[in-house]
């Protein structure tokens, strides 16, 4: 009856002496599958291709080199694929999260060379940095408090939208638009393949990734917390239900000082203050 009520949640169950932040527990999610690759190395791949991938995209963009033909096609198909939610999902579910994001980030840094686009490049270089030392640390807390990789529940349905993906769906459709609409006023199939590019939603999936990243690396660096599932990280807009374990009331460390919001049951039968705990 609870998680018909609650369509998202977030646990939290203690591991003395460290935390452990469970991963989202998604009423209707899908069974992510796993690769057997490691995760630190492709996150090393796909950094290293962009580091590379910045030289000759600045030689070529100072030299004034002339672009490979078709180059900017490609460049629009990776970035309508790598930044459309419904697209990546449809990937996900069959090559896993860890490969999808390994192969749309290799074709979005081939594009970019391809283009000579080295400030792309150098945005996904930052942001991949901070994504592969996520993972270092994910990978060191679960080593030192023995966690397993989070796991969703496997049953009918897919993960719920978000703001951000219908946001991002949105978004799709007015390439589409005005892709077409260039289309018919311009003979240049450049010119399109730039609208559609430069309209993706790369800011909103640029902003969450390191959003997510910078804070999972930050808990456990600063607090000992582990993250079992970094996925859940990026989907914090989506949370309207949090479940706190009960045993952190009773610990001289960790307690529920204030809940804001709504009434408290549990401290109005306890003789307290509604509220307050």
């Amino acid at each position: 009856m609870f998680t018909a009520m609650a369509r998202r949640a977030v646990s939290v169950a203690t591991l003395p002496p460290r935390l452990a932040l469970s991963g989202l527990a998604l009423v209707g999610g899908s069974t992510i599958p796993r690769t057997a690759v490691s995760d630190v190395a492709l996150r090393t791949g796909t950094l290293a291709l962009a580091g590379v991938g910045m030289i000759p995209a600045a030689a070529g963009s100072i030299l004034r080199a002339p672009r490979m033909p078709g180059s900017a096609y490609v460049s629009a198909a990776a970035s309508a694929i790598n930044y459309q939610p419904r697209v990546r999902r449809r990937i996900e579910q069959s090559l896993g999260r860890s490969l999808t994001d390994f192969a749309l980030e290799s074709a979005t840094s081939i594009a970019d060379v391809l283009t000579y686009a080295p400030a792309s490049l150098g945005v996904d270089f930052g942001l991949r940095t901070m994504l592969l030392r996520e993972t270092l640390a994910v990978r060191t807390a679960r080593r030192v408090c023995s966690l397993e990789p989070g796991v969703r529940p496997s049953s009918v349905g897919h993960e719920p939208s978000g703001p951000g993906e219908r946001y991002a769906d949105r978004i799709a459709g007015v390439q589409l638009l005005a892709g077409a609409a260039l289309a018919a006023v311009s003979a240049g199939g450049d010119t399109v393949a730039t609208s559609i590019k430069v309209s993706a939603p790369r800011p909103l999936r640029i902003s969450r990734e390191s959003f997510s990243a910078g804070l999972s690396f930050g808990l456990w660096r600063t607090h000992h917390v582990a993250v079992s599932d970094p996925a859940a990280l990026r989907m914090l807009d989506r949370v309207d239900t949090v479940l706190v374990d009960p045993s952190v009331l009773f610990d001289d460390a960790l307690r529920v000082s204030d809940i804001r919001g709504g009434p408290s049951p549990i401290a109005s039968r306890c003789g307290h203050e509604p509220g307050k705990l």
